[in-house]
């Protein structure tokens, strides 16, 4: 699974995994929860956007990092 990227390591990211151009675009300065799924030779753009007062979206947030206790 590929999420956002640096510009800067889009190309090597890119030429590993045989990625196109138009593909690219989900990777880059993309949404949370926009990417691409690599699967051997398959590959599938996605969008997965869920709503931030969802518990599933409050439990798998990357973008804060911080762990809250309760």
């Amino acid at each position: 699974m590929i999420l956002k990227q640096k510009p800067l390591d889009l190309p090597a990211i890119c030429k590993i995994f045989d990625i196109s151009d138009e593909e690219a675009k989900y990777v880059i300065d993309s949404p949370a929860g926009q990417g691409i799924i690599v699967y051997g030779e398959d590959k599938v753009a996605f969008r997965n956007q869920i709503a931030k007062e969802f518990y599933i979206y409050q439990i798998n947030q990357t973008s804060n990092m911080q762990i809250s206790r309760s």
